[in-house]
């Protein structure tokens, strides 16, 4: 841990946030459980894999940059794992402080996600499940808002960096543009929920309401984050992309795209028998 940059701050208070955690295995039911669907996580299981096979001899170094519950932190944690013989490590930001805007985002969902902050449950349940990672990878947390946070990290450090915080455009860009810098050679920038590309449909909505989350396209006829949809565009072009997660890989300065051509089908064990239902679902689509 002697490189590892930690902020200390206060934590929300979690003394009544009213959640019964279960004895010996992780909390993820409802909103703080898989926020997409488990289909990504098989192929961010994937990413590990591959970087696995190229860097053999390496531990692998991840950086999570919004975590909320520790879903995706045990699905980097399980593939390290199962794919790398050598100890790894997770560095998660969350500032896990209230920061959607209701006013625009307009579901229930959302409403759940921020009364959910104001009371400090998703700090409590993100600690709780990351008792549950594997022996061998450890998890250091860091809370604060990443437009603080990713510029203090060291750089070329991470093997892969995953992106899924504030998906408002703004937001989006700025963990892009700050992540780049930390990712070693040969490693990974990647993200969630990019359901369109950027040729794909029209994301001039977050010109009229940038704190947008989630819209419908009416050309393309399905929802995506059109701010995520943008800040990758912008900065990529098109990415390589498998049902919302998306990647590019960083190549002598360069970002190239990522195959994951032989991937093996892993599914990581802590998703709930809901999770493995849907998933069955999306393959037989």
């Amino acid at each position: 841990d002697g490189d590892t940059v930690r902020v200390k701050v206060s934590e929300p208070s979690s003394g009544n946030s009213g959640i019964v955690l279960p004895y010996g295995k992780p909390y993820l039911d409802g909103i703080f459980g898989l926020t997409g669907p488990a289909l990504r996580h098989v192929h961010m299981a994937a990413i590990i894999w591959r970087l696995a096979k190229d860097f053999s001899s390496t531990g692998l170094q991840a950086l999570e940059v919004g975590s909320w519950c520790g879903a995706s932190t045990l699905t980097w944690a399980h593939a390290m794992a199962r794919y790398n013989e050598n100890p790894g490590q997770i560095t998660c930001i969350d500032a896990w402080k209230p920061y959607i805007d209701t006013k625009i985002n307009l579901d229930e969902k959302y409403k759940r996600m921020q009364q959910a902050l104001c009371n400090g449950q998703p700090i409590r349940v993100f600690n709780h499940n990351r008792q549950f990672v594997p022996n061998g990878i450890s998890v250091n947390a860091i809370c604060g808002w990443s437009t603080e946070i990713l510029p203090m990290l060291p750089r070329e450090q991470y093997h892969c960096v995953y992106i899924d915080g504030d998906h408002c455009y703004e937001a989006v860009r700025a963990d892009i543009e700050n992540s780049l810098p930390l990712v070693i050679d040969g490693g990974v920038i990647c993200g969630d929920d990019l359901e369109l590309q950027a040729d794909e449909c029209n994301t001039s909505i977050v010109n009229e309401s940038p704190g947008i989350d989630y819209y419908y396209d009416v050309n393309a006829e399905k929802y995506f984050h059109p701010g995520v949809t943008r800040a990758v565009g912008e900065r990529f072009g098109r990415v390589s992309a498998w049902h919302g997660v998306w990647a590019m890989r960083k190549q002598r300065g360069a970002w190239k795209s990522l195959s994951l051509q032989g991937m093996p089908f892993y599914c990581p064990p802590h998703l709930t028998g809901r999770d493995l239902i849907k998933l069955k679902l999306d393959i037989l689509e």
